[in-house]
């Protein structure tokens, strides 16, 4: 009963409904926010700088070191907000470290410290 008259969970849902109303369990699918720039500014800051301003992807060549500077800089004082771009620069140099870097990408996670 999984799927019954069109309903996905329908079993689910119909125990459920002694504790919600039917408009909750039958609204559509909602996403979330992560709270990327937080994580910049806090935890993820040494990571961050790293990533973006490390020898690695210095070497690469790929962007200007001193934009990249400033653009880190204006998010962690909050005068912009990069949280999208810097957290997809991260994702690309985790990229290049395991499939340019490393001689065998499949050799397990990077190691990040």
């Amino acid at each position: 009963l999984r799927f019954k008259n069109g309903t996905l969970k329908y079993l689910l849902k119909k125990a459920l409904l002694r504790f919600f109303p039917e408009e909750f369990l039958n609204r559509p699918k909602q996403g979330f926010g992560v709270p990327i720039g937080e994580w910049v500014r806090g935890e993820l800051r040494p990571l961050a700088e790293e990533f973006l301003l490390g020898r690695p992807a210095q070497s690469r060549g790929f962007f200007d070191p001193a934009y990249l500077r400033r653009m880190l800089d204006q998010h962690l004082s909050r005068s912009l907000d990069h949280a999208q771009r810097i957290w997809a620069l991260m994702v690309l140099e985790a990229w290049n470290r395991t499939f340019l870097d490393r001689e065998n990408p499949l050799a397990g996670p990077l190691s990040l410290t």
